[in-house]
């Protein structure tokens, strides 16, 4: 987007962009300059560099974006964020979501109707490369991969069909140097839940003693290296860490000591009654499937599928009453049909009898 000599462009360039998803807004000026100024919507905000990070985008991000360079604007860049959920899910099947650098993951791919055609995109240092996905079947609707080792502190992988019409979520591994690292579930938490962090030693889990921080905050501190916070809310978003005091089986002599690198605890919150079509969103800490259609709302923190196989009558009782009407009808029916036929049974038994007795009577 031009004006003058400034132009705006988002990276990775995303056709749709999603709850949940990451990218930069980046300001191209000539010249020099010290600062830039950037406008949502005509409003100022307080973000003054070239590259403006959005960490989990959210529905409240939509909007017309502009830079402003040396008194000059750029044209306006609109982004928009989905209130819904891309129809196919990308996780993490083996790795953490902070990995050692030149380690790597295995991430799997599951997309209901089929993924033949498929592609998936990895945003390394500003550039986009595409990873070619081999099917052993032309209906596969499950595949994993592992990309090659991680080098750069931020690496971003999501997939699309031919079109780029149908992805997936995104999927954000860091990696670190440090012995210690703060491992955060790698997708925005949901509000209401609850969340986990663990303060983790590569090559070791003889861990003494933890804090846990927020910011430069001690929100935790003992001999557990493993914190809950409960009711997760935008307010408890933020940059965490952890201390380790640490040893290993065969090591003599004081303890080790060491900080993580800060991770960001993001949140996110689904507007299901928008969805438009049905989808599939795999959800790593939960197993629950069950049916989520047009308009359906559906409650908990879980694995929402078309399957209805794999539902518990505890999934199915959280439905709205659209899908319980129908089941009641049909147990009504049932209970009709059921004393229908019992009344049958006892008038024909009773006339039965009656007929014995007139019998009896007679001779």
């Amino acid at each position: 987007v031009h004006f003058n000599s400034h132009k705006m462009s988002m990276s990775p360039p995303l056709k749709q962009v999603f709850t949940g998803d990451l990218f930069y807004l980046q300001c191209h000026a000539s010249g020099s300059h010290n600062s830039v100024k950037w406008y949502m919507n005509d409003e100022e905000q307080a973000w003054t560099k070239k590259s403006w990070k959005i960490p989990a985008a959210k529905p409240q991000n939509s909007g017309s974006y502009r830079c402003e360079v040396n008194g000059q604007r750029s044209d306006g860049l609109q982004v928009h964020v989905q209130e819904l959920l891309p129809t196919a899910s990308l996780s993490i099947k083996t790795g953490q979501p902070v990995a050692q650098r030149h380690s790597s993951v295995i991430l799997q791919l599951e997309h209901e109707d089929g993924l033949r055609g498929w592609s998936c995109r990895v945003y390394r240092g500003d550039k986009v490369n595409i990873i070619t996905l081999n099917l052993e079947g032309e209906n596969d609707a499950s595949l994993t991969f592992q990309p090659r080792s991680l080098l750069e502190l931020e690496t971003t992988f999501w997939c699309t069909d031919e079109s780029e019409e149908s992805r997936s979520n995104q999927i954000t591994v860091r990696t670190s140097v440090k012995k210690v690292s703060l491992e955060i579930y790698h997708l925005p938490a949901v509000v209401g839940q609850d969340v986990t962090l663990r303060c983790l030693v590569w090559g070791t889990k003889q861990i003494i003693r933890t804090v846990f921080y927020r910011g430069d905050e001690v929100i935790a501190e003992g001999n557990s290296n493993t914190i809950e916070i409960l009711n997760i809310t935008d307010s408890k978003e933020g940059r965490y860490k952890c201390h380790a005091t640490f040893t290993y089986k065969a090591g003599t002599g004081e303890p080790y000591r060491e900080t993580s690198d800060a991770q960001d605890l993001l949140t996110g919150i689904y507007a299901w009654s928008t969805l438009h079509t049905p989808v599939s969103v795999h959800h790593p800490f939960t197993h629950h499937r069950i049916t989520c259609d047009k308009g359906s709302q559906p409650k908990g923190n879980l694995t929402y599928s078309r399957n209805l196989s794999h539902a518990s009558v505890s999934d199915l009782l959280a439905q709205p009453s659209t899908v319980l009407i129908p089941v009641v009808v049909v147990l009504l029916l049932i209970g009709i049909v059921i004393g229908c036929v019992a009344f049958i049974m006892w008038y024909r038994r009773r006339s039965a009898m009656g007929e014995s007795s007139a019998l009896v009577r007679h001779f």
